[in-house]
């Protein structure tokens, strides 16, 4: 007995694999529209970016809310190599420059993608868990990336707290499209800020070449 052919195994997988490549293209086409700063979306720009039909989005995902949810959710493995520790460093002044340079590479490639479910968060339990995870595991970074200038603070947990403002998703936002600081001004910036705040002697000065706009 021969099985009907739209019964067949092969074509099950067929069928699920074309649906799971084209969720993945429009989820990649949500991301690169989020960070070109086309917000908000509409059905026919994802559906002209993904390279498939508005109908095709809306059979794999309802609306599109379900599409933003589902991009949010999916944050952490597409940026996955940025949500890790800051390379490691030897000195105080080398720790503050390697988290400041990680901090703005994070926020230059993914800081819409992180405002938008910041946004998100209010309206959709799941995001803001996700959300809280991902800022839990960013301040675990910080924590251990400048373990020995905490363990001489009188309070290390509101240096740490300071940090984590200090370079934020919000504080780069504010001072990128509020304030129109260039990445060298916020890079300066935050470099002077950490160092008072996590070198704890006033008589030390910063490295004199913080004065300048560095690339990072």
């Amino acid at each position: 007995m021969t099985t009907p052919r739209d019964e067949h195994p092969s074509n099950g997988d067929g069928r699920h694999a074309r649906r799971a490549r084209g969720r993945a293209q429009v989820i990649d086409a949500m991301f690169d529209l989020i960070n070109d700063g086309h917000t908000p979306l509409h059905i026919d720009q994802v559906a002209e970016r993904a390279g498939i039909s508005p109908a095709s989005i809306y059979r794999y995902f309802g609306n599109l809310d379900e599409v933003q949810r589902h991009t949010l959710e999916h944050f952490t493995v597409r940026y996955a190599d940025l949500l890790g520790p800051p390379p490691p460093a030897d000195t105080t002044a080398e720790r503050i420059s390697s988290h400041v340079e990680h901090r703005i590479r994070l926020f230059t490639e993914a800081g819409s993608i992180m405002w938008l479910g910041r946004i998100r968060s209010h309206e959709h339990p799941r995001i803001a868990a996700g959300v809280r995870t991902v800022r839990g595991q960013l301040r675990e970074h910080t924590a251990r990336h400048f373990a020995a200038e905490l363990a001489t603070c009188g309070d290390a947990e509101s240096a740490l707290d300071a940090i984590e403002t200090v370079t934020s998703p919000e504080a780069w936002n504010t001072l990128v499209t509020i304030f129109d600081r260039t990445t060298e001004a916020i890079a300066r910036r935050w470099r002077n800020a950490l160092w008072h705040l996590v070198d704890g002697t006033a008589s030390h000065r910063p490295p004199s070449d913080w004065s300048t706009d560095a690339t990072t």
